[in-house]
């Protein structure tokens, strides 16, 4: 398949992807070009319906090779979702090369198994576990956005270690 034939842009609504409501302070993910890397043609396909309805631009990428191309042409990419098992490469390459193409760009993982750890390690602060909802999908998209990422976990705190600092 070649690289633009998965460059869908389009700003069609649906009733479906509409249904999640902003976080509030959230940035909203209309308009933003997102590519999503995953090697499911069934989760490419609906991702794809998904983010159209919400209406950001995406690009979908069932290989490392295709989403460094898409990232390569303009316009830039706002956001990348990339999965963790990839059947071209590790993660840690497409990362490298994702931040010499595209410094700054928001990621967030995403994967079947819990990889936040990982992901996190890899410098990555956003992470969605699948299978997803579409009102965490979309928050967790308009998280990655916003401007501090790191700030807004997407899992519950622990306020009793969070709390504890050493005598001053």
């Amino acid at each position: 398949m070649g690289k633009h034939q998965h460059d869908v842009e389009t700003t069609q609504r649906s009733d479906v992807a509409t249904r999640a409501k902003p976080s509030p302070g959230a940035r909203s993910i209309r308009g933003t070009r997102i590519l999503y890397v995953d090697d499911e043609p069934l989760l490419l396909t609906a991702v794809g319906r998904l983010l159209r309805g919400a209406g950001a631009f995406c690009l979908l990428a069932g290989t490392h090779e295709e989403a460094l191309a898409m990232v390569a042409d303009p316009p830039a990419v706002g956001l990348a979702i990339i999965d963790f098992h990839m059947p071209d490469g590790p993660v840690d390459d497409l990362l490298k090369k994702l931040r010499v193409e595209s410094p700054g760009l928001p990621v967030i993982g995403t994967s079947g198994a819990d990889r936040q750890g990982e992901f996190a390690k890899r410098g990555v602060a956003c992470f969605l576990a699948k299978p997803w909802g579409i009102s965490e999908f979309i928050h967790t998209l308009e998280r990655a956005l916003s401007p501090n990422p790191h700030f807004l976990p997407s899992f519950p705190l622990d306020l009793t270690t969070a709390a504890r600092r050493p005598s001053e």
